[in-house]
C-alpha cells in the first residue's frame, strides 16, 4: 500500500506540475492576445481617423480650387495609398497652404527622380 501511495503522491506532483504550466501558458497568450488586441485598436482608430476617402475629400477640393492640376491630383491620391503620405495628407488639411506645399515638393521631387 506504501507503493501506491508513492505512486499517487508522485502522479498528483507532475499534474500539478502539469497544471502550472498549462496556467504559465494560458497567461502568456491571454498576454499575447491582449497586447495584439490593443494594437489592432490603435490600427483601426487610426484607419478610420486617416481613411482613404476623407484624403480624397480634401484633394478633391484642392483640385477643386485649382490649387492642383490634373496630375498632380491623381499623384496626392496615389500617395493615399501609403498610411504615413495619408496621415501627413489629412493631418496639413488644416493649413492648405502646406498641403499644396507638400504635396507640390513631393510631385517634383519624385518628377526629377525619374527624369
Amino acid at each position: 500500500m506504501s507503493k501506491k501511495m508513492a505512486k499517487g503522491t508522485k502522479k498528483s506532483g507532475i499534474a500539478t506540475s502539469m497544471l502550472k504550466t498549462l496556467d504559465r501558458m494560458a497567461n502568456a497568450a491571454e498576454s499575447h492576445n491582449v497586447a495584439e488586441a490593443v494594437e489592432m485598436s490603435q490600427t483601426s482608430e487610426i484607419n478610420g481617423h486617416f481613411s482613404i476617402p476623407d484624403g480624397i475629400k480634401i484633394l478633391r477640393n484642392l483640385k477643386a480650387e485649382r490649387r492642383l492640376d490634373v496630375k498632380q491630383f491623381f499623384y496626392a491620391v496615389d500617395l493615399l495609398k501609403v498610411q504615413q503620405e495619408r496621415i501627413i495628407i489629412i493631418s496639413f488639411s488644416e493649413s492648405i497652404d502646406e498641403l499644396v506645399g507638400w504635396i507640390l515638393y513631393k510631385y517634383e521631387l519624385d518628377k526629377k527622380s525619374s527624369d
